[in-house]
C-alpha cells in the first residue's frame, strides 16, 4: 500500500509502470497521481485500451519526433481484458532509451505470470494496489485528504469513516465533495465540523434494509429504519428504499402473471436490470396476491406528502409502510 501512495511523487522520463491489484480505487489515484505529476513536469498524458494496442502502436509511443516534441505518458487501461498484451509488451526492450513513458493499469490481484516477468526483466515500477488492512485505512483517507490539500484531525477521519465506512472510492468522492464545501481552509476539520455534510445513508445499511425487506423479516426491517432515524438520517432516503422495493416487487409480479418466465424476459418487461431479478424472485414467487403490496405502496405516497408538507412522527410514518407490507 505505501508503494501506490507514494508513487507519482517524482515520475522519471522513459519509464514503464505496472499498477496493479484488488484495490480499484488506489489503481485509479495512482495513475491519477502519476498523471497529474507528469502534467506538471510538461508532458502530454493519453489514455489508450490495453485491448486496442498492437507491437506497431506500442513502438510508435516510444518514439518521438524531434527534440521538439513534448514528451508522453500512456496510460494503458484494462490490461486485464488484452488478450495478446503479453505479445505485444514483448517489443518494448528500446524503452530505457525513449523519453517516453508507459504506464499499465491492470484491475486484479495479480497479473499472469508472463506478464510481471516482462516488466520485471524491463526494470519497470511495480506499484501494487491492494486493499489495505483495517488498521490502514485512516492512513489512507489521510493521504487522500493530503493529495487534496484538505486536513482533518482524527476525529474527523473517523467520522468520515463511520460515515461511509471503509470504501475508499465513496470516501475518496466524499473528500472531493468536503473540499468544495470548505475550500482552502487552513484549521484542520473536525467530526463537528464534518457532521453537517456526512448524514447521507451508508451504502451497506441502504443494502441491508433491503436484504430484509427480500427475506420478509419486517420486524428487523422496522427496527433498522427506526435506529437509522435515531442515529440522524432523514426519512426520506429510507422511504426511498421502501418504494423503490415495493415497485420492483410489483413490476416482476405482473411480469410473471403474463407468462414471463426467462429472468431476461422478466427484466425486459420489468424494465429492471438482469442482477435484480436473482435477488427478488424468491420473493415475488412467494407473493400470491400483492394487494398488501398495492396497499402499501399506497402508504409511500401517502408518507411522501406528509414527510415533505408538515412535521410528523417519521418512525410512525415509515413503521405504517412496513405493516403494511407484513399483512402479505
Amino acid at each position: 500500500m505505501s508503494v501506490a501512495l507514494a508513487s507519482g511523487t517524482s515520475p522519471d522520463k522513459g519509464r514503464l509502470y505496472l499498477a496493479y491489484g484488488s484495490c480499484d480505487a488506489l489503481i485509479i489515484e495512482t495513475s491519477r497521481k502519476l498523471s497529474e505529476c507528469a502534467i506538471e513536469n510538461g508532458a502530454v498524458v493519453t489514455a489508450v485500451e490495453a485491448a486496442q494496442i498492437t507491437e506497431s502502436s506500442l513502438t510508435s509511443m516510444l518514439q518521438q519526433g524531434s527534440l521538439f516534441d513534448p514528451v508522453n505518458l500512456y496510460l494503458i487501461r484494462r490490461c486485464e481484458a488484452a488478450k495478446n498484451i503479453v505479445k505485444s509488451i514483448a517489443c518494448i526492450k528500446q524503452a530505457r532509451r525513449s523519453p517516453n513513458s508507459l504506464c499499465f493499469i491492470y484491475f486484479g490481484e495479480n497479473p499472469p505470470v508472463p506478464l510481471k516477468s516482462l516488466f520485471v526483466e524491463q526494470n519497470a515500477a511495480l506499484i501494487p494496489c491492494y486493499q489495505p488492512w483495517p488498521n490502514e485505512i485512516t492512513q489512507v483517507i489521510g493521504y487522500f485528504a493530503q493529495s487534496l490539500k484538505l486536513k482533518l484531525t482524527n476525529d474527523g477521519t473517523q467520522a468520515l469513516i463511520s460515515a461511509n465506512g471503509d470504501d475508499l472510492a465513496l470516501n475518496l468522492n466524499e473528500l472531493r465533495r468536503l473540499k468544495c464545501i470548505f475550500g482552502d481552509r487552513s484549521r484542520a476539520l473536525s467530526a463537528n465540523d464534518l457532521a453537517p455534510h456526512l448524514n447521507g445513508m451508508r451504502s451497506d445499511e441502504a443494502a441491508q434494509l433491503e436484504r430484509l425487506l427480500l427475506q420478509e423479516q419486517w420486524a428487523k426491517a422496522h427496527a433498522l429504519s427506526s435506529q437509522l432515524l435515531n442515529r440522524g438520517e432523514r426519512a426520506l432516503p429510507i422511504l426511498a428504499i421502501l418504494t423503490s422495493h415495493i415497485r420492483t416487487t410489483l413490476k416482476l409480479h405482473a411480469a410473471i402473471s403474463k407468462g414471463n418466465k426467462t429472468p431476461a424476459g422478466l427484466a425486459q418487461t420489468a424494465q429492471v436490470p438482469p442482477f435484480v431479478i436473482k435477488n427478488y424472485l424468491p420473493l415475488v414467487q412467494r407473493v400470491k396476491n400483492p394487494s398488501s403490496y398495492r396497499a402499501a405502496l399506497a402508504e409511500c405516497h401517502h408518507a411522501d406528502v406528509l414527510l415533505k408538507s408538515r412535521r410528523c412522527h417519521e418512525d410512525l410514518v415509515l413503521a405504517s409502510i412496513i405493516d403494511a407490507l407484513a399483512m402479505t
